[in-house]
């Protein structure tokens, strides 16, 4: 048996916009993979357990499928016996199955009907052939199992993620804007890049203190939660990746203007926090600043805007000193700002721009 017939697809959800910093990602964890990209995610060519620890080890997808069957189909009794001759024992050890479909340009069009007959086969699949354990799981969410049709061809992959892979447990107290786990190690990566150097990471705008989370435990495995994966029959998978620190960060600061979320945070971030100005405060120097500013909508900007961030640049390098900042900025504001480089994206709904300067 060769290398490649070991080899399983796994595709990677994430938002659009973020797919080469993900596949820049998958690289500097997991060394030169077959990596394509599509819009909204990666399609990833490598062995079963690699792939199933990408849960562990990545940052930027918000769920990882397993790929196991594509074929032509142009009818429902054809789709129901492709789902039934599949060996689902291979994999499961639950029966408690949701779909998920999506139906686009294809003879089928009726996502009920497509997932009223995926039951129906799931269901006569199992009475046919009672799983060896014959364990019937309590208290485990569903398995996901994605059917997605797009002119007439069929794929069906296995979700291997369980919950989004942006919920990070513990849980923990989230500002009023803040920012999605996924997006902002997306910006980190986009901001820090791939170059091993020294320096201190201050958020003067840190609300919940996302970015300065995600920063520290971006080279960490994440152990903490649970995924759908594990309730399979296939082997445990090791979640003690060693992965190569790239970023040498000396101290994570953050500062919060909003005494509420300040003191809902300050005991429970290992962290050096403030609560102050961003606007006022003046601290040592070799710092490199990221920060997700108000937008003007959920939290009100009382200045004109486009003053008003103008004003914020200038105080960030008045004040700190910075050798580099990445700001999320409205993108009506930010095309006329200078930058070394940007990235645009949706952020709740919002256009916005994250600039490095």
């Amino acid at each position: 048996m060769t290398d490649s017939d070991n080899l399983r697809q796994f595709y990677l959800n994430c938002p659009i916009g973020f797919e080469f910093l993900l596949k820049q990602e998958i690289q500097l964890k997991h060394g030169h993979l077959d990596i394509q990209i599509h819009k909204g995610g990666v399609l990833v060519n490598t062995e079963l357990s690699n792939g199933l620890n990408f849960n562990h080890t990545l940052k930027i997808p918000t769920r990882v499928l397993l790929r196991i069957k594509e074929q032509k189909c142009r009818d429902l009794p054809k789709l129901y016996k492709i789902l039934k001759k599949i060996n689902w024992k291979e994999y499961l050890k639950q029966e408690n199955i949701e779909f998920k479909v999506s139906a686009h340009k294809s003879r089928l069009i009726h996502t009920s009907k497509i997932e009223q007959t995926a039951i129906s086969a799931l269901n006569d699949y199992f009475k046919a052939n009672q799983i060896k354990e014959s364990i019937k799981l309590v208290n485990v969410p569903n398995q996901l199992v994605f059917l997605r049709i797009d002119e007439d061809h069929l794929t069906i992959s296995l979700d291997t993620s369980g919950k989004r892979l942006d919920e990070r447990v513990p849980k923990r107290y989230r500002g009023h804007a803040s920012i999605r786990e996924t997006y902002a190690s997306a910006l980190l990566l986009f901001l820090l890049e791939d170059k091993e150097h020294q320096y201190n990471l201050l958020d003067p705008m840190c609300g919940s203190c996302t970015f300065l989370i995600e920063a520290k435990n971006f080279w960490q495995a994440n152990k903490s939660r649970t995924y759908s994966y594990q309730n399979w029959i296939s082997p445990s998978i090791s979640s003690h990746m060693e992965m190569n620190n790239l970023w040498k960060i000396r101290k994570f600061t953050g500062v919060e203007q909003d005494k509420e979320v300040h003191h809902k945070i300050e005991n429970k971030m290992d962290f050096t926090l403030f609560q102050g100005n961003a606007f006022k405060r003046i601290d040592h120097q070799d710092q490199i600043i990221i920060s997700n500013p108000p937008y003007g909508k959920r939290i009100k900007i009382k200045n004109d805007r486009k003053s008003y961030f103008n004003n914020l640049i200038a105080t960030y390098q008045k004040n700190y000193t910075p050798k580099k900042m990445g700001l999320i900025i409205p993108f009506d504001i930010a095309k006329d700002i200078k930058c070394e480089r940007h990235l645009s994206f949706n952020q709740n709904g919002i256009k916005v721009s994250f600039l490095v300067i």
